[in-house]
């Protein structure tokens, strides 16, 4: 049997995945978004049991008039220069509720914490984990108010239901309600909210949603 070429593969996967939902010529366009963020010479660098890391979020260490991204970095330098090799920064993006969780935007830092010169200074020193959130987005986040104004992208990026979809066999570990009705220039819409309602989950049955995170993620990878 004839081995597949990787972008082969990729196209296979999404065809699997979205079969007579895949527009057209889509695979062909995401797999030139994936080309545009690789550089001559990339590699897969894998960690190993001989590497500790260091779990933080980025604003576990404070110093008095020093963003918190400086401040441990410093501290990381000074004193775990030779007992870490690995340091995961929790989300560090501009947030709303959950402790960063419910991201409001994808490409930027939480000014709080301080910006992306702080976290590429910290790549230049360390090896670099961080966290990108695929479930949902923030309530707040732009696209959430694309949905609600009726407006693209946003508008088919959020996941929701109709009256009579059961989830009565919906198990999962909130007391929250799973779904949560906003007011949408369309009328009311029943959003599923699996963590909560200014976590709106989204919709993956729409494959520019899924380009558009591996876009985000290789522009993470980008950064180092």
């Amino acid at each position: 049997m004839e081995k597949l070429s990787k972008e082969e593969r990729i196209k296979k996967r999404l065809e699997i995945v979205y079969g007579e939902r895949l527009p057209k010529g889509f695979a062909d366009e995401f797999l030139k978004a994936i080309e545009r963020y690789k550089k001559p010479g990339d590699a897969l660098e894998l960690w190993n049991e001989k590497d500790v890391f260091l779990i933080t979020y980025g604003d576990s260490l404070l110093k008095e008039e020093e963003r918190p991204l400086q401040t441990l970095k410093s501290f990381a330098q000074k004193h775990l220069k030779n007992a870490i090799s690995i340091i995961h920064i929790l989300p560090f993006f501009p947030y709303s509720s959950d402790d960063g969780f419910s991201v409001i935007d994808f490409n930027q830092v939480d000014p709080a914490l301080g910006d992306w010169h702080d976290i590429q200074s910290i790549t230049g020193e360390f090896n670099m984990m961080a966290d990108l959130v695929v479930n949902h987005v923030s309530a707040k986040s732009d696209w959430m108010q694309q949905f609600l104004n009726g407006e693209k992208p946003g508008e088919d990026y959020i996941f929701t239901v109709e009256d009579d979809f059961d989830t009565s066999q919906v198990v999962r570990p909130r007391s929250s309600p799973l779904l949560t009705p906003f007011e949408t220039a369309k009328g009311t819409k029943k959003v599923w909210t699996t963590f909560s309602a200014d976590q709106i989950d989204l919709n993956y049955n729409n494959p520019a949603l899924l380009q558009q995170m591996i876009e985000i993620l290789l522009s993470y990878v980008q950064k180092g």
